[in-house]
């Protein structure tokens, strides 16, 4: 089996695919999302991101409900030692 046949390594041929097209960013990291919780079998997830230059701020969800995802940005928020002010 070579890397690019083998299961392990099949969720990153589709995200170069995803990445490569021309779709805007909040579509593009929906679908990514999406591909991670199909591929690693998840039954939720999201993705945040967390910077001191800038509001925490929540771009895609799958099965977390708004308030959950702002205790999980906090929490991480907490442990960083930033601000938690999403956006």
């Amino acid at each position: 089996s070579t890397l690019s046949s083998s299961g392990e390594f099949r969720i990153l041929e589709e995200l170069g695919k995803l990445l490569g097209g021309d779709e805007k960013p909040e579509k593009m990291l929906d679908e990514l999302m999406q591909l991670v919780i199909a591929r690693s079998d998840a039954d939720r997830g999201l993705i945040a991101f967390v910077s001191p230059e800038t509001a925490p701020r929540i771009w895609a969800a799958r099965r977390v409900s708004p308030g959950e995802a702002s205790n999980i940005v906090r929490s991480l928020c907490d442990a960083l030692g930033l601000e938690e002010d999403l956006a």
